[in-house]
């Protein structure tokens, strides 16, 4: 077997300004003191300057530590809708010390509540609209339309020292296998170095605006609402409903992060895409059509970014215009790559294997679980002292360095950029009283895959609409089968186990 340094696929050097050295916080006052009148975010028609921003954003974090303790890695729930008050509260938690926690209003009470009881925060900051979600928390409950006079006198100037890069920053909840949502640990310095690696990635691109559309609780929502305010760029804030194709007929030389499914449909109107300047593709597969229809656009930039919630964002980046074939590429700034097989030896380039990241991106771990933070945050054979993600995904090192993308070697997927166990519906679908088996997958179809739900039912009465129903009481609408498909006997292999490729080859039929 060739020795571990001729299969690792490895870039970075040395740390570039900020990475995994100094915090997002310093970044962003850095950029505060330096632009203050510069429109740093735009929100339904509203503006803040680089200086109302930051002031708002350090009123409140003194408030949240002279009032109820905030400081060095207290989390603090955030259960916000899409406005400007999302992104001054993750800002204040952050210098405040604490450690934000996401929650989407769109979520049903039951998840809400779960991730509340689970992480249990000691203070849960929402408005009026999203009071009533707020019932789970097992701590304080901090209302912004009925407290937001209480942080006004606070001095608005930058909080004394800053948090450490290896403090933690934020808890961001993922679909788990075992159908419990789990908490993703992520430190100050995991944020800092992705930050730091997109001013150094970008620093040549043309862009003014940037478009904040990725809903706050998942990762790729970082180089919209981090970014640019370390760089003195605009950030457009889409409410929710995202209005995307409404704002790009009028803006110019804009920067946007999406999933390919979106684009897809973007082409279907004729030159949407001519005043965006850098297009991002993250979350799923770029499929090969995509890929030559966008060529269209000789003048837009094109990367295609990979890595999970667990590695902070983007591991892996590849420029895709104008490129021969779709890859995930290689390693931003101080991360590494290596492809293994089992009994995690590197294996020969062009030879497949699993992808396990390290390095300055790699997280915490997951909140409450040890156990599966062991499993899936190994020992990194080839750098004492290191760990190594595993990451599930296969993956092929190129003689160029470069990595080919293969898919799962397990039942998670990803749909219009969400990351989907597909055991955690099964398992909610088997808690149903009517439900024998349950078994989902993904069906291909024209506008992307479709999650189809197989059931064995012991009722008679059980359709369709009933499960729909039960379903939503648990789980966000992306994971939400499409189709129902019910059954009398599931197909079983020859040891006994369900044959998943049978069954969802019966099911696209």
């Amino acid at each position: 077997m060739p020795d571990a340094q001729d299969t690792r696929v490895s870039l970075g050097g040395a740390a570039n300004a900020g990475g995994g050295r100094e915090t997002v916080c310093a970044m962003i006052e850095r950029q505060c003191a330096r632009t203050p009148e510069a429109v740093a975010v735009i929100c339904e028609g509203r503006r803040l300057t680089y200086a109302q921003l930051g002031a708002h954003a350090n009123r409140l974090a003194r408030h949240l530590g002279s009032r109820y303790g905030i400081g060095r890695e207290a989390v603090v729930g955030l259960l916000l809708g899409r406005s400007e008050r999302m992104l001054i509260a993750m800002l204040a938690v952050l210098k405040a010390g604490g450690a934000y926690l996401p929650i989407s209003p769109d979520y049903p009470a039951n998840r809400i509540d779960y991730i509340l009881q689970d992480a249990a925060p000691p203070l849960l900051l929402t408005e009026a609209g999203h009071a009533a979600r707020a019932a789970g928390s097992t701590g304080a409950v901090l209302s912004w339309d009925d407290a937001s006079a209480d942080w006004a006198g606070e001095a608005d100037a930058p909080l004394p020292g800053n948090p450490s890069v290896g403090d933690l920053a934020y808890i961001m909840y993922t679909s788990g296998s075992t159908g419990r949502p789990k908490g993703v640990m992520v430190e100050h310095g995991n944020l800092a170095n992705f930050i730091a690696w997109c001013a150094d990635e970008y620093r040549m691109s043309v862009f003014d605006l940037v478009y904040a559309s990725t809903p706050y609780g998942f990762d790729l929502s970082n180089i919209e609402l981090y970014f640019p305010l370390t760089i003195g760029a605009t950030i457009r804030l889409l409410p929710a409903g995202n209005m995307m194709g409404l704002h790009l007929r009028r803006d110019r030389n804009v920067l946007i992060n999406t999933v390919p499914s979106l684009v897809q449909e973007m082409l279907k109107t004729d030159g949407i895409l001519e005043n965006v300047s850098v297009l991002n593709l993250g979350g799923e597969a770029v499929p090969p059509s995509l890929a030559r229809d966008l060529r269209a656009y000789p003048r837009l930039e094109i990367r295609n970014m990979y890595g999970p919630t667990e590695t902070t964002s983007t591991a892996i980046n590849y420029r895709l215009d104008g490129a021969a074939e779709i890859l995930i590429g290689k390693p931003i700034a101080n991360t590494v790559v290596y492809i293994v097989d089992e009994a995690m030896h590197a294996v020969p380039a062009g030879t497949r294997g699993e992808i396990c990241i390290g390095g300055y991106g790699l997280t915490r771990g997951y909140l409450n679980r040890p156990e599966l933070t062991n499993r899936r945050y190994v020992a990194d054979p080839f750098r004492p002292g290191e760990r190594l993600y595993r990451t599930g995904d296969i993956g092929m090192v190129l003689p160029d360095g470069n990595i080919r993308f293969f898919g799962r070697n397990d039942n998670q997927v990803k749909i219009r950029g969400f990351r989907i166990e597909l055991d955690e519906i099964g398992n909610q679908l088997g808690a149903h009283p009517g439900v024998g088996d349950a078994v989902v997958g993904i069906r291909a179809g024209s506008a992307g895959d479709r999650l189809v739900a197989v059931i064995r039912s012991v009722s008679r009465e059980l359709d369709a609409a009933a499960l729909q129903t039960f379903l939503k009481e648990y789980l966000p609408p992306y994971m939400i089968p499409e189709q129902f498909v019910f059954i009398e006997t599931l197909p079983l292999t020859p040891t006994g186990k369900i044959d998943r490729q049978a069954l969802f080859a019966d099911t696209a039929a």
